[in-house]
């Protein structure tokens, strides 16, 4: 076995979810392989109608009528989106690749003007891999002589957002002000001068901080997170509308890139409401919540109740994001005051007799966020932004109530079937066979984010898994390219961005010396990635 093979063999080896799709779709190419993933899934417990209408209320009022209805009749034909990006501005090559993978089908189907759905978790900070604290590059410093081979350091960053703001939830932020986006501009001809970036860079990155993050109509919106769709929208038609790509080559797609929780969110307090719902039963039948709670116990994505017990406890209290780590939550998390993560965890109230239960926690700050479990203070919770759906609420009333295929990434390809797994187990112990045959048969565990092609290489030789900024560098995207990405095979695709697998799932210390020379891209032949040169 040639080492790059080995290597990729190590990393699925840690990722069933990922496994399970190359061993069923390996040799498929990627465009086939993405148009499978959208497909309808089975009967669904509920109606879509509502999912289909909140959507197209979120898309039209930060984008438009146009991009609403392009995006419930693609979500009516092909009720499915991209849920493994964090949502904020989008430059991570990763997550890009993800995206532009999902929308293979609408640049290259016979149909245009689809829209490409993503939603995306704000319940993440500013400051995750994903940097939505500002703009993420794929050039990497370089490394001397005396650095250590296998390092694998973030690329080049450009923060927006200050300092102070990295552990703010996207979904909690604060819009983007004209100041920062000047100190951005600054910092960016500074790098330039510097011979830190290279000039078309620069001027991508000029453009887009002039033009687009420093637009008056996108700085007067209340919010960072509507401020991110709106972003991401724009950037989007930037890649197939540069001299290099045409018209053309994005088939009239629109990318309606959406918060997660704010969907869902608008989904939980309808479902609060209709007592036939399943999310009505899963938050307010004891019984039920029981034997959930207890069924999805230190499952990934849900919770820990010993380490919520000992929160509760007073164990931790303000003393950092290391007292915190590994609690999960009960079904939402609190958001203090400074816009930052709280762990919930049932707690009794009044009188203790069991009669009144509510969702208790304190955050980073020890804050106390205290809700009743029951429908109209949830739901004024929810509308208040005091609470936010976890995972296992979000893509439950996504994925189980209402059949929406969740496309995920290595992580979620792993943990939602196991949550569908834990509460279709619930539900039967609580004696509702019916609902769990049709949850046990919901869709879960489609993996859609992780193959990459798209390659940025640079005047020194190196070459990087590319985002849109390198995109936009190059000239934008073509017919030609786009075709190129979806004929390469799921199996190529990953061998592609093997680098960024490998780095991730590997510990530095098992790493062999010479890794990242054997998982650099093939740069000719069959599954070969798009290489985009970027001129200094």
């Amino acid at each position: 076995m040639d080492p790059a093979a080995a290597m990729l063999d190590r990393v699925l080896g840690v990722l069933s979810g990922a496994r399970a799709a190359v061993r069923a779709h390996g040799g498929e190419p990627l465009a086939r392989y993405a148009a499978a993933l959208a497909a309808p899934a089975g009967p669904a417990l509920q109606s879509r109608d509502d999912l289909l209408d909140e959507a197209a209320a979120l898309a039209g009022r930060l984008l438009g009528p146009e991009a609403a209805q392009a995006l419930l009749r693609t979500l009516d034909a092909h009720p499915a989106a991209l849920t493994a990006n964090h949502h904020g501005a989008d430059f991570a090559p990763q997550s890009f690749s993800g995206t532009l993978l999902t929308a293979l089908p609408a640049l290259l189907g016979p149909e245009s003007g689809r829209a490409v759905p993503v939603l995306a978790c704000g319940a993440v900070p500013l400051g995750s891999y994903a940097f939505a604290r500002g703009i993420l590059l794929a050039r990497r410093p370089p490394q001397g002589p005396d650095a250590d081979p296998r390092d694998w350091p973030a690329g080049r960053k450009v923060p927006v957002f200050p300092w102070k703001y990295r552990y703010t939830l996207a979904l909690a932020a604060p819009p983007l002000a004209r100041d920062m986006v000047a100190r951005a501009r600054d910092a960016v001809r500074d790098a330039a001068q510097a011979g830190d970036l290279g000039r078309a860079e620069a001027r991508a990155l000029d453009v887009l901080l002039a033009e687009d993050f420093g637009d008056p109509a996108v700085l007067s919106l209340p919010r960072y997170s509507d401020q991110a769709t709106v972003l991401n929208a724009r950037l989007w038609d930037r890649l197939f509308s540069s001299p290099g790509g045409g018209p053309e080559a994005g088939n009239g797609s629109r990318l309606a890139y959406l918060e997660l929780e704010a969907l869902a969110g608008r989904l939980l307090a309808r479902d609060l409401a209709d007592p036939h719902s399943l999310f009505h039963a899963v938050l307010l039948d004891p019984r039920l919540r029981s034997l959930v709670l207890e069924s999805l116990d230190r499952a990934a994505g849900c919770w820990d109740l010993g380490r919520l017990a000992a929160l509760a406890a007073g164990e931790g209290d303000g003393q950092g994001n290391d007292a915190l780590r590994g609690s999960g939550t009960a079904f939402f998390w609190g958001v203090d005051a400074k816009g930052r993560k709280a762990p919930l965890h049932l707690a009794q109230a009044g009188a203790g007799d069991g009669s009144r239960v509510e969702l208790r926690g304190k955050g980073l700050g020890g804050d106390t966020v205290a809700v009743p479990l029951a429908p109209g203070p949830l739901a004024e919770a929810l509308a208040q932004g005091r609470i936010t759906p976890g995972l296992f609420a979000a893509y439950g009333c996504l994925a189980f109530a209402r059949g929406l295929r969740c496309l995920g990434g290595v992580y979620q390809a792993d943990y939602l079937p196991a949550m569908r797994a834990g509460l279709a187990r619930a539900l039967a112990a609580a004696g509702d066979a019916e609902r769990a045959h049709v949850v046990a048969a919901a869709p879960a565990g489609e993996f859609a984010a992780g193959p990459e092609f798209l390659f940025a290489r640079y005047a020194d030789g190196r070459v990087f898994p590319a985002g849109p900024v390198e995109v936009m560098a190059n000239g934008g995207l073509t017919r030609a390219m786009v075709e190129q990405c979806g004929n390469m095979t799921l199996a190529q695709g990953l061998r592609a961005g093997l680098a960024e697998l490998y780095a991730e799932f590997t510990p530095r210390d098992q790493r062999a010396p010479d890794w990242r020379a054997a998982a650099d891209p093939p740069a000719a032949g069959p599954g070969c990635p798009v290489i985009l040169d970027i001129p200094d």
